[in-house]
């Protein structure tokens, strides 16, 4: 699903910054988030089928990977 990411702290821009920069979301500062600013980052969201392209890659590429339990059978074989 993409992500409308509002940040207000640096960990969180560098996050959020991964996945727009992935193409899975919009990175939108906090101090800029007023309510226009929202609603025309939720318009591009839904009109711009990139995103959930984008998103939908990532989720297939997290699934394509062992779970956690599985690497750890892995690395203790």
């Amino acid at each position: 699903m993409p992500q409308l990411l509002p940040t207000f702290a640096s960990e969180q821009a560098a996050s959020a910054a991964r996945v727009a920069d992935a193409g899975g979301g919009i990175q939108l500062p906090g101090h800029l988030a007023d309510a226009s600013a929202i609603r025309k980052a939720v318009d591009d969201l839904l009109a711009d089928d990139s995103y959930t392209t984008s998103a939908r890659t990532a989720r297939d590429e997290m699934h394509g990977r062992p779970a956690p339990l599985e690497l750890i059978s892995m690395l203790m074989a």
